[in-house]
């Protein structure tokens, strides 16, 4: 009997060579270890690793029970879309021709092992077509480094019943002849398969859904996923669907929302033609009266008028001799006021006043000690500030909501590309990323839509440099010029980019998979330095000396000197964490895992508070400062927190 590469099967059989056995208890037994030396423990924790590219599963998909891409992307396994099992997972083995698999809890791929997968369409709603479908495995081992395809199937077949001898033959590529490759990175991770046309062919009932198989392209690999039947991690064959359906009749128009707030002066305009002469307006005031002119010569007495006001006083001069008594004269003009004397001597202190009224006080009047909480759309992820509104990206509905700052009103919602996630601000304009590898620019004052650029693939993180615009893609980040969305450079560097800052002079970007922060020459383009952080890195923020990355796998921060990538230390904060923002004086951390905030002071890394946003049990994504409160998305709670940054 022909012995399976490696163990390979060991997850999918229960141990080597074993021709029937349904499912294992222990999957550590020591017959057949998953993780060859690991103890059991560390194997299974492995299994929980959060991947740093969660974005790339929030797709705005239907999904039916196996997901796609593209190109080949690791991310989480969260995931909240409606979901239905597989109809039928199994696989066949050379080495035993006549044995059923399709009770195990895995199915692999290697030389002589095919594995095939069925799925049930039946509960597509009517009217809707496919617009894009993608084929989702969760790899459970990986014993070779090697490729393999999957393929369309023409003939029926059943997953108690198949085996080698009666497996139906593999038909054409579903990838259209691009094959997937596996090595060590990809263990516990999800591989993502674009098979768009041959869900399109089951849909319109043009290919008959005999299912798909998987098998190997070449001589080596050996590596298994997860079945139906998983007893391991549970993370069965998913098929993510995207369906494109008519538009739905219009519905009633609203209130008219709040008069938003005045924006700001615009720039004075030239100077027009003088127009004709108005009429004469009404008299103005007296204006205050001029200093005394010089005395002129004596005129003719004139005919005595009235009594004008009195004049101040005089000093009293030398008495002179008295003359004779002559005719009363009429009272002269008040003199001008005479300059100002010296200022006397300070006086005693006053008594102490009552005390004033401070932001504590404040807000123990107006009940405003704890975080609100606003409505937003589906999944908002990205936060950022323009001066007087917060910006939200809405994942699933595909726009972004305005919020006034001051009050949390919304002011809009707008329509972006499809599935946004960062966002950032220009001084005029709002710049939003999409999963369909572009960047939407936004007139800030109005929501205006400018228009959408072409950027690297699947960009995440938004910066601005004072007159580019920056993304953050998948092995690339792409330098925009603001006032046009020309592109001006694509650089290549990391692995798969998350977040992405300026500090100045220089871009720094996280990558997530190779566990590092890039430091870009912003004029040039030119890698400045490459250093070691935490486990998945993912939001990047400038304090004015020193950059912190958060570390999604560690539960820490990691603080970077910015002249010279030097580390300063590394904190704790929550589980999970993912945005980073500065306040001025303290650095705030969302913690993605524990519905928290954590709030550092920058200068030290000394843990000031934690603070729970009560909307569990997963959920804070983006933050951001407004210039006087915190800002934090929540997820999955489909909201945003506003929290007094002196909180």
């Amino acid at each position: 009997m022909k012995t399976l590469t490696n163990a390979v099967l060991c997850k999918a059989l229960g141990r080597v060579g074993a021709p029937r056995i349904e499912k294992r208890a222990d999957p550590a037994s020591a017959d057949c270890n998953p993780l060859p030396g690991l103890d059991s423990a560390s194997a299974l924790s492995g299994l929980n690793r959060r991947n740093a590219i969660e974005r790339t599963s929030k797709v705005q998909f239907w999904r039916l029970a196996v997901p796609t891409a593209a190109a080949i992307c690791l991310y989480s396994t969260l995931s909240v879309a409606q979901s239905a099992p597989p109809n039928a997972d199994t696989f066949s083995y050379d080495g035993e021709p006549r044995v059923n698999f399709g009770s195990q809890p895995a199915v692999a791929v290697q030389q002589g092992v095919n594995s095939y997968l069925q799925f049930n369409l039946a509960t597509l709603p009517d009217g809707v077509s496919v617009s894009k479908a993608t084929l989702r495995l969760y790899v459970d081992e990986v014993k070779g480094v090697g490729r393999f395809d999957v393929y369309q199937l023409d003939n029926n077949w059943g997953e108690s019943t198949l085996t080698y001898e009666n497996a139906p033959p593999l038909g054409a590529s579903a990838t259209g002849g691009h094959p997937i490759t596996l090595n060590g990175s990809s263990l516990n991770q999800f591989v993502v398969i674009d098979i768009t046309p041959l869900v399109q062919g089951w849909a319109d009932g043009s290919i008959p859904n005999d299912g798909l198989a998987l098998a190997l392209v070449g001589s080596s690999g050996a590596f298994s996923f997860d079945s139906k039947e998983s007893i391991f991690t549970g993370h069965q064959p998913e098929l993510e669907i995207g369906l494109t359906g008519p538009a739905g009749a219009q519905g009633q128009m609203g209130p008219v929302g709040p008069a938003g707030a005045q924006g700001p002066a615009g720039p004075a305009g030239a100077v027009g033609a003088q127009g004709p002469v108005g009429p004469v307006g009404l008299s103005g005031v007296n204006g205050a009266q001029g200093p005394a002119g010089p005395v002129g010569p004596a005129g003719t007495a004139g005919a005595q008028g009235p009594a004008g006001p009195a004049g101040q006083s005089g000093a009293v001069g030398a008495q002179g001799p008295v003359g004779p008594m002559g005719m009363p004269g009429e009272n002269g003009a008040q003199g001008p006021a005479g300059p100002a004397g010296q200022t006397g001597a300070a006086g005693a202190q006053g008594a102490a006043g009552s005390p004033g009224e401070g932001l504590a006080g404040i807000r123990a009047a107006l009940l405003q000690w704890y975080p609100a909480t606003f409505a937003v759309g589906s999944r908002p992820f990205g936060v950022a500030f323009d001066g007087t509104n917060i910006w939200v990206t809405n994942q699933i509905d595909g726009t972004v909501s305005k919020l006034l700052a001051s009050t949390g009103a919304t002011v809009g919602t707008y329509a972006v590309g499809d599935f946004p996630v960062g966002v950032a601000f220009d001084g005029t304009n709002i710049w939003v990323a999409t999963t369909d590898n572009t960047v939407t620019k936004l007139l800030a004052s109005t929501g205006a839509n400018l228009g959408s650029y072409p950027v690297g693939f699947l960009p995440n993180g938004v910066a601005f440099d004072g007159t580019n615009i920056w993304t953050a893609n998948d092995g690339t980040v792409s330098k925009l010029l603001a006032s046009t969305g020309a592109t001006v450079a694509t650089y290549v560097i990391g692995n798969i980019n998350f977040g992405i800052a300026f500090d100045g002079t220089n871009m720094w970007i996280t990558s997530p998979t190779i566990n590092t922060v890039t430091k870009l020459l912003a004029g040039t383009g030119a890698i400045v330095g490459t250093y070691a952080v935490g486990s998945s890195p993912q939001g990047v923020a400038f304090d004015g000396t020193n950059i912190w990355v958060a570390n999604q796998n560690d539960g820490t921060v990691t603080k970077l000197l910015a002249g010279t990538g030097a580390t300063v230390g590394t904190y704790t904060v929550g589980n999970s964490p993912s945005g980073v923002a500065f306040d001025g004086t303290y650095i705030w951390v969302a913690n993605n895992g524990d519905v928290t905030v954590t709030k550092l002071l920058a200068s030290t890394g000394a843990t000031v508070g934690t603070y729970t946003l009560g909307i569990g049990p997963l959920g804070p994504q983006g933050v951001a400062f407004d210039g006087t409160n915190i800002w934090v998305a929540n997820e999955f709670g489909n909201t945003v927190t506003k929290i007094g940054a002196t909180h």
